[in-house]
């Protein structure tokens, strides 16, 4: 099983107005396609204790070792995310880790498409949520839409690993990707290392 959460109540005043949920549509017709059994869940209205408080009821609901890919489609920062959990409240976070640890299953793959979550590379987001679940995650070091941001890192066993090619040719065709092949950022979180 594959499981995506995603924002689909945008911030007063920003300019993506639906454009999580239909990143998040995406991604599941994708996995959908390869073959994969797929939940996606909305985020409730509020802030976020409310929507914290929904992510572990509905983790806690799924299945012990059911998935194999987790996938965020929301606003993030280095310390943040919109599933409503902050490293800087580690008790919260914490809950997070120890649900996610429950229901996903070993060498599983984290998805952030979200801005900045990945900046970080020491103490993150992204960084911390890799070493404590043990998980490869994917995120963006600067904001961006997430779909065509080329400034990805993933996590996985205390190594950082940069996506964008630093080759000339390879970059163009990458940064070419990004833009004209909606799959291509969730191809990404399939084939990194």
């Amino acid at each position: 099983m594959r499981i995506i959460f995603y924002q689909p109540n945008n911030r007063t005043g920003t300019k993506d107005g639906n454009y999580f949920k239909l990143l998040a549509g995406f991604c599941k017709a994708f996995w959908t396609g390869q073959g994969h059994h797929v939940r996606m869940f909305p985020l409730p209205k509020g802030n976020d204790f409310t929507r914290s408080n929904y992510v572990l009821d509905v983790l806690r609901e799924l299945p012990n070792r059911s998935a194999d890919r987790f996938a965020f489609f929301g606003h993030g920062t280095t310390t943040w995310c919109d599933l409503g959990f902050s490293t800087k409240s580690q008790a919260r976070f914490a809950n997070l880790i120890t649900e996610l640890c429950a229901v996903l299953l070993p060498d599983s793959r984290i998805g952030l498409y979200c801005c900045l979550t990945a900046k970080n590379t020491t103490a993150g987001f992204g960084r911390q949520l890799s070493d404590k679940t043990g998980c490869l995650v994917m995120g963006h070091t600067t904001s961006g839409r997430s779909t065509e941001n080329p400034n990805k890192l993933t996590f996985k066993d205390g190594i950082v690993f940069h996506l964008q090619p630093d080759s000339q040719p390879f970059r163009k065709e990458y940064l070419s990707r990004l833009k004209t092949d909606k799959n291509y950022p969730f191809i990404l979180l399939e084939e990194a290392q």
